[in-house]
């Protein structure tokens, strides 16, 4: 844990059973592998101290890990996150604020259990992820945006209303006036 400046840190291959919590004050650590270890679980701290603001690549795979610390959230600048042969049970919610990380699965490799997790999530007109609030509305939809318009009965329409889900009050504010 002396060496401040650390770039990258392999230990794949091992025999770690725990991580220390003095990891989370490397704050230079940018890549840490950590796959085909025996590591059951990892503390809330490990995610919580300077780590949070620098690790871009987290390599768990291949453990004996079966929950994840909710603090997992904070790692700002994840964009890389393997987890893959472990035997987790669930996935913290917290997930879900990783919005710098970047996923490259094939279908064999997402859970089933995962396809369903992610697919409960609220989608936003704007295309963002309603993660811990939203905003459900009824908003006059724009038919000419799908189609040249609707004719119901013997009147042709161009709008409808619908119902939205809204990440905040400015895309209320952006999709309730068009």
């Amino acid at each position: 844990m002396k060496l401040k400046k650390l770039h990258s840190l392999n230990l794949n291959h091992n025999i770690i059973k725990e991580l220390p919590t003095k990891m989370n004050e490397m704050h230079c650590l940018v890549n840490l592998h950590l796959s085909f270890n025996n590591i059951t679980c990892i503390s809330h701290q490990l995610f919580s101290g300077r780590l949070s603001h620098t690790l871009q690549m987290l390599d768990l795979s291949n453990n004996k890990i079966e929950y994840l610390p909710h603090t997992l959230g904070q790692l700002h600048s994840l964009v890389s996150l393997k987890l893959d042969g472990n035997i987790l049970h669930k996935l913290p919610i917290s997930l879900g604020k990783l919005t710098r990380l970047k996923l490259c699965p094939t279908a064999a490799d997402i859970p089933a259990t995962l396809v369903e997790y992610l697919q409960a999530w609220l989608k936003c007109l704007c295309g963002k992820i309603c993660y811990e609030s939203h905003i459900l509305a009824c908003i006059t939809l724009n038919l000419q945006l799908v189609a040249s318009g609707l004719v119901l009965g013997n009147v042709f329409q161009t709008t409808a209303p619908a119902l939205a889900t809204l990440c905040s009050q400015k895309c209320f504010d952006k999709f309730s006036k068009t």
